[in-house]
């Protein structure tokens, strides 16, 4: 929920290179490029009320589920066919897509899986337990949504 959130955020406050970053690396023309870049801000700023509020708050997790398996293959297109090209994940960015991005986001697809799955076990979270989860889950969306800058820092310099 929070790497949603914050990536949608990222890509409202530079909106118009996101949309210019999903016409070049898309084989859309002009209209449904822009269309694509409004549709994917609006999916993921509407994943966090729906997981929110939501009863039964499967319709969020799917959600959730789906746009990280578009997003997904979006990464891999990126690596097969425009190879250095940013992926846009959290805005402008001048760091080329790697496969620290496909790991991240199966990760993300292992934890959202997961969480529907503990949720459909226990029962919804009330607000007080989302509020306690809210700070280290933010944190967390933080550090996978720029694990590729994280991990850079470790890297050899040449």
């Amino acid at each position: 929920m929070a790497v949603f959130v914050l990536s949608a955020s990222m890509k409202i406050y530079d909106f118009s290179s996101f949309r210019a970053q999903i016409r070049t690396t898309t084989p859309l023309p002009a209209g449904p490029a822009k269309a694509l870049a409004v549709g994917i801000v609006s999916l993921e700023m509407g994943a966090f009320p729906l997981l929110l509020m939501g009863r039964p708050a499967w319709g969020g997790y799917a959600l959730c589920m789906a746009l990280l398996a578009g997003f997904t293959c979006y990464l891999v297109w990126l690596l097969v066919f425009h190879r250095g090209a940013s992926c846009g994940c959290a805005g402008s960015s001048t760091s080329p897509t790697s496969g620290v991005h496909v790991i991240r986001n199966v990760l993300l697809l292992s934890l959202t899986g997961a969480a529907w799955w503990l949720e459909a076990r226990s029962g919804t979270p009330t607000p007080l337990e989302y509020l306690v989860l809210a700070g280290p889950a933010a944190v967390a969306g933080a550090f996978l949504l720029y694990l590729d800058e994280v991990i850079s820092l470790f890297r050899e310099r040449t």
